[in-house]
């Protein structure tokens, strides 16, 4: 379990320094839960199922895991099922976009099936949602 260090307070009219911006974000992440990644395989599709918070510190793991997914198929449909996430923010969002650019370069297809409500929220805020949603919305 990571150490969590006491926030570092500031002067009211000060602003932080780069280090005190870095020290800050190192915090921060040290204490983001874990992400929960489990992928099932059936003839045509690869089923990713998320549960956690996509942040920071989160990202490039979920980034990793689902090109992992995909390694052995190329041209792989991937259903990334966002159910079970209760956070994301614009670096998770990022690798979202990424990994599915990377995955359609390559032949094969990724969308978000099942978003939680936060997460649709966003997408749609963002105008992603039809990028990346395509006909699983809601609304």
């Amino acid at each position: 379990m990571p150490v969590v260090r006491p926030a570092q307070t500031l002067a009211p009219d000060s602003a932080p320094s780069p280090a005190d911006l870095a020290g800050m974000v190192s915090r921060m992440s040290e204490v983001s839960p874990p992400l929960s990644v489990r992928v099932e395989r059936s003839s045509s599709t690869i089923t990713v199922q998320v549960n956690g918070e996509i942040d920071t510190a989160t990202s490039p793991e979920l980034e990793r895991l689902v090109r992992q997914a995909c390694n052995d198929d190329a041209r792989a449909i991937v259903e990334l099922d966002l159910s079970g996430v209760g956070f994301i923010d614009s670096s998770g969002l990022r690798a979202l976009v990424v990994t599915q650019q990377a995955i359609t370069e390559s032949g094969g297809s990724l969308r978000v099936v099942r978003p939680s409500s936060q997460v649709e929220r966003l997408l749609e805020l963002t105008g992603l949602g039809e990028t990346l949603l395509g006909s699983d919305r809601r609304g």
